[in-house]
C-alpha cells in the first residue's frame, strides 16, 4: 500500500497493490486477475479510506520469470 506523504489534498491518489507469482507463463494474466480480486474480496483499502482518501487504484501484478501482468481498477 502506498499513503500519500499529504492526505488533506483533494488529489492525493492511494495505491493498493497486490503480487501473486504465475505458476506458467500462460498464467500470467489469470494470475493478475486473482490479486486484484484479492484486494476487492479482503477490502484492503480500508485503511485509506480511513485515512480519508477517496481516489484509490487497485493494482494486481503477476510474475513469471522477467514477464510480467499487469490489471488495475478503482
Amino acid at each position: 500500500m502506498i499513503i500519500p506523504k499529504d492526505v488533506t489534498k483533494s488529489d492525493s491518489i492511494g495505491l493498493v497493490l497486490e503480487f501473486k507469482v504465475a505458476e506458467e507463463d500462460e498464467d500470467l494474466k489469470e494470475s493478475a486477475k486473482d490479486a486484484l480480486q484479492q484486494i476487492e474480496k479482503r477490502n484492503y483499502e480500508a485503511e485509506l479510506r480511513q485515512a480519508g482518501i477517496n481516489k484509490i487504484v487497485k493494482v494486481g501484478l503477476a510474475f513469471w520469470g522477467k514477464k510480467v501482468e499487469v490489471v488495475y481498477g478503482d
